[in-house]
């Protein structure tokens, strides 16, 4: 009744209102698709079969039937184990089948969808590979996604009648059709030893009484993709990967906690390291959390800053990502403040710098990269792309949703919007280091400053990023936390060259300005595991970069406030003692 009633008061809005875009004829149903799909795939003959009829017969009287159908359907088996101070401390197996669904009533110019490019999705689908029981559920999704497809048209039309965009873009573009039906299948993961070395691993640790916690996580994911659609696109494929992260946490005798990590990310078991390599990374880990903890406090700064290898990685995909994407809000013209000021043409970066964009990339270096992609998750080839070209942006990553920077799709949708793959930040003007830690001194110097800063490491994963400022971009509290730390930032005596660990420093900000003005990069490029804050399947991926020098940036002190150290000691090295 609900849906009744919204759906009458939204055509008598219509019919008051002299509508200027019409909804295109249907087209006569199509014989039966010719769509080819495994004889031995129960699941993808279960969605061919719901498809055709959907696309042919799912309408109501007054609306058309739906010029666009897809179905994505996702296999998905994984494994995280945790374990500390030699014990383990969780476990979770997972076996899933998540299905999402497109549906689209209107016509490329202007259409239903509102949101992501799979508005429709079961968590919870059938996860046995049985014919009725699947189409079952395709049925019920598709008659909600039809039912809401037709309320979110009616109210476009009407909302359009009195709101005018400039350069509206159109509502969805054309692809070429892409069968790629690989013969794969995902097997059970292997527990195997992994309990026992972690525990062996997580151990470790007990050889050092200032480390007041740590742990190591495994975690790995085998997934199998289905995706059909309407025009005749049909993709099975699989994807993998595995990770290991060993961290431990020291505190200072002001109470300010110092972390580090070692992250080992690959795209299958077989990459991980040995456990010897493993063992080593623990004590490393260890031992520069301590390091850290002895560290003298961060003050106040202003001035030139040389992020180099992993740290440089880190910052570079957390802004990168926002700058480099088609974005759009919705269909009827409120564009996120990002997408409002960024324009093709536009520099971004010093001259000396130039970004490739390739998913489909498989090696740097003859070491294989983590991630990727040759299909997106609309069923579109992915393209590599020059996104910026000497600091100047030529293209973006882009959707079959139009925006005003791209028309169509490149193949670059993940989980819904769009994403870079693999980036290759690339210099026309490397230095060796020494010569860009010389030019960091100097520019210090210029600015009549004792010190200047380098950043060698900062906590993986990817800083917050906020588009509220005036500059357009933001990172905030990027290099530590109000009470702890993990970032390796050394400060430099301008005279001496001498180097000091500090700790708990936090970047203020980050403004396209300090991008544009980037004095150099190294000749030091290699390739780092990033995430986007863009991409929400959140799959790690692949940054190639080389370590970068800013010429001038703010650094701010570590707030006061910080929580006392334990009472008693470890009950561990109490024992022994």
């Amino acid at each position: 009744m609900q849906f009744k009633s919204r759906l009458n008061f939204l055509l008598a809005s219509a019919l008051l209102l002299t509508s200027s875009v019409s909804i295109a004829r249907a087209a006569a149903p199509d014989a039966e698709s010719k769509q080819a799909v495994p004889k031995d795939d129960i699941v993808m003959q279960a969605m061919k079969d719901e498809l055709d009829r959907t696309k042919n017969k799912l309408k109501l009287e007054k609306f058309s039937l739906p010029y666009f159908v897809s179905y994505n359907i996702v296999d998905s088996i994984g494994l995280y184990m945790g374990a500390s101070f030699g014990a383990i401390t969780n476990k979770n197996d997972t076996n899933s089948r998540f299905a999402r669904t497109s549906l689209r009533i209107g016509d490329k110019k202007l259409d239903s969808d509102r949101g992501s490019a799979f508005m429709f999705g079961d968590r919870t689908f059938v996860l046995d590979d049985d014919y009725d029981a699947i189409r079952n559920a395709l049925w019920l999704t598709s008659d909600r996604s039809y039912k809401s497809a037709v309320e979110n048209l009616e109210s476009k039309k009407a909302t359009r009648q009195y709101t005018k965009v400039e350069d509206q873009p159109d509502s969805f573009s054309d692809a070429k059709t892409v069968v790629s039906v690989k013969d794969v299948k995902i097997t059970p993961i292997d527990q195997a030893d992994w309990e026992d070395r972690l525990r062996k691993v997580s151990a470790i640790f007990k050889e050092y009484p200032d480390i007041t916690q740590s742990g190591i996580s495994f975690s790995t994911r085998k997934k199998l993709r289905r995706l059909i659609n309407s025009e005749g696109t049909t993709v099975k494929d699989q994807e993998s990967g595995a990770n290991v992260r060993i961290e431990a946490t020291a505190q200072s005798k002001d109470g300010m906690e110092t972390s580090d990590d070692e992250t080992f990310s690959v795209n299958s078991l077989d990459q991980l390291p040995d456990q010897k390599t493993m063992e080593e990374a623990a004590h490393k880990v260890a031992s520069r959390a301590i390091e850290l903890s002895k560290a003298k406090r961060a003050s106040d700064y202003l001035g030139p800053i040389l992020f180099e290898k992993d740290a440089a990685a880190d910052l570079v995909s957390s802004v990168i990502s926002p700058l480099v994407v088609a974005d759009r809000a919705d269909d009827i013209g409120y564009f996120r403040s990002s997408q409002s000021d960024k324009k093709i043409g536009q520099r971004l970066f010093p001259e000396f710098l130039t970004v490739i964009d390739d998913p489909t990339a498989k090696v740097y270096k003859d070491l294989p990269l983590k991630g990727g992609w040759e299909i997106d998750d609309e069923g579109v080839r992915a393209q590599k792309l020059t996104l910026i070209d000497k600091g100047i942006l030529k293209a973006v990553c882009s959707t079959r949703k139009p925006t005003r920077l791209s028309k169509e799709s490149n193949g670059h949708n993940r989980g819904g919007t769009a994403c870079p793959g693999h980036l290759f930040i690339e210099t026309n003007q490397p230095m060796n280091m020494s010569d860009l830690k010389k030019k960091l001194i100097d520019t210090a110097k210029a600015q009549g400053l004792t010190n200047a800063l380098i950043v060698r490491k900062t906590q993986s994963g990817y800083m917050g990023i906020d588009f509220s400022g005036v500059s357009g971009l933001q990172i905030l509290s990027s290099l530590g936390g109000s009470r702890s730390t993990s970032s390796f930032i050394y400060s430099v005596d301008v005279n001496t060259g001498k180097e000091e660990l500090i700790r708990g420093a936090q970047l203020r900000r980050l403004t396209k300005q300090d991008l544009r003005n980037m004095l150099a990069a190294g000749n030091d490029s290699a390739a780092y595991v990033a995430k986007y804050p863009s991409d929400y399947t959140g799959t790690a991926i692949s940054l190639v970069t080389p370590s970068l020098l800013f010429g001038e940036l703010e650094i701010q002190k570590p707030p006061l406030e910080t929580e006392t150290p334990p009472h008693l000691k470890n009950p561990y090295f109490d024992q022994k003692k």
